[in-house]
């Protein structure tokens, strides 16, 4: 409503000028902007501008992340799938890290993967071919929790890949008639693995951004689910902390 009534020089403006032209429903735009808010601006703010926070504030992290590290445990791993005439090609950003990785001579191998959020597919407005309607090309979001492990590691072995969802989601349903709920569906990855001969679970998760209440409830299924007795675990996670009220997280 805000840039209906004072359009200005911004993504969701250039939407509004194709509604009601035969290219473009409200359904359709209230759709794209869900997807850009999960997408995009949670991905931005949240997690990449928190995790550079957290390594400047602890720089020994930092100085073992920039070594090669044995295990990584990596959350919001997106495949932006597309289709259309005109349409920019899917990006599958685990193949893009791989192919960076490989390319400076680390070898690290998938060992397990959660598959969450599949929101889509909804209209992509630009880049398409301008002389068809809105609709003709479309963007699907999923999103990963993965688990990688350096494959040159020695004395470093794995085994039994695991991946589950939680019960307890967070979902929002668009403002419009007859709109389904979307849910990021959040789960875990783990796998067993042994180091020098000594046992371990590695396991990651990413909690819920929106709720305390929720992302507690997700850790309690999480360690349920994933610590095994007389076993050592080992925990990587965005866990979204509320820094406001720990009580709760």
């Amino acid at each position: 409503e805000r840039y209906e009534r004072h359009p200005g020089d911004n993504l969701i403006s250039v939407l509004l000028e194709h509604e009601g032209d035969d290219s473009l429903t409200r359904d359709e735009l209230v759709a794209t902007c869900t997807l850009l808010l999960f997408g995009g601006h949670e991905t931005t703010t949240n997690l990449i501008g928190n995790g550079v926070l957290a390594l400047l504030a602890h720089p020994h992290q930092l100085a073992q992340l920039r070594s090669d590290p044995d295990l990584v445990g990596l959350q919001e791993v997106t495949i932006w799938e597309t289709s259309g005439p005109g349409a920019p090609p899917t990006q599958d950003f685990l193949a893009i890290l791989q192919k960076a990785l490989s390319a400076r001579g680390l070898h690290y191998a998938v060992a397990s993967v959660s598959n969450n959020a599949n929101i889509g597919p909804v209209p992509l407005v630009t880049p398409c071919d301008p002389t068809l309607p809105v609709g003709a090309c479309l963007a699907t979001l999923k999103d990963r929790d993965v688990v990688l492990v350096n494959e040159e590691t020695p004395y470093l072995s794995w085994w039994g890949a695991k991946s589950g969802s939680y019960t307890a989601q967070q979902e929002f349903t668009p403002p419009v008639p007859g709109a389904a709920p979307i849910s990021f569906k959040r789960g875990w990855a783990s796998i067993e693995a042994s180091y020098r001969g000594l046992p371990f679970r590695f396991v990651n998760t990413h909690l819920e951004a929106f709720s305390s209440d929720l992302a507690l409830a997700q850790a309690s299924e999480l360690l349920a689910a994933a610590v095994p007795a007389h076993r050592d675990v080992v925990f990587v996670c965005d866990c979204n902390s509320d820094p406001l009220d720990d009580s709760v997280k």
